[in-house]
């Protein structure tokens, strides 16, 4: 159920309106990547976690610790 609601916030907010107005577009994509590593779904997550390293801002309270994660899950699949 995660997937499909994270999934649905990632379509919405790629629309024109989604890009203007939401402003933690990272969020959702740091979160499904960690649903993806619980499943195992290794070249999944590592899409995600590739996207929220771009999209991701220290800014948001949220995110650093989302953003070291996704350093750590990259480095070790030796894409940095």
């Amino acid at each position: 159920q995660a997937e499909s609601i994270l999934t649905g916030a990632i379509a919405l907010a790629t629309t024109p309106e989604g890009l203007e107005q939401i402003t933690t577009r990272a969020s959702a994509h740091c979160l499904l990547a960690q649903v993806y590593e619980q499943q195992t779904r290794n070249s999944e997550a590592l899409e995600q976690w590739q996207t929220c390293s771009e999209l991701g801002s220290i800014v948001n309270p949220d995110q650093p610790k989302w953003l070291v994660l996704a350093y750590k899950a990259l480095k070790k699949a030796g894409k940095l």
